[in-house]
């Protein structure tokens, strides 16, 4: 997990197409459905407004999360 906020996707600019050569806009078209289908619930998180301490105690969280997370659900020690 990494700690900071979402990346915004510049997938309708002309530019960011310039390294799919040959890819149909019909795939593009096809995952903004698929996004627009399964929207997250709630918003995203961000941290850019905390301070470096409270930015800090959250990748921690971040962290602690998912150690627990592989540990009680994918079985890693």
């Amino acid at each position: 997990m990494i700690t900071r906020d979402p990346l915004e996707i510049p997938c309708l600019k002309n530019d960011y197409w310039t390294v799919f050569d040959g890819v149909p806009g019909s795939d593009l078209a096809r995952t903004l459905r698929m996004v627009k289908q399964n929207k997250y619930k709630s918003p995203l998180p961000r941290v850019s407004q905390l301070s470096a301490e409270d930015r800090l105690a959250a990748e921690e969280e971040n962290i602690l999360e998912c150690f627990t997370y592989s540990r009680d659900k994918l079985g890693l020690r």
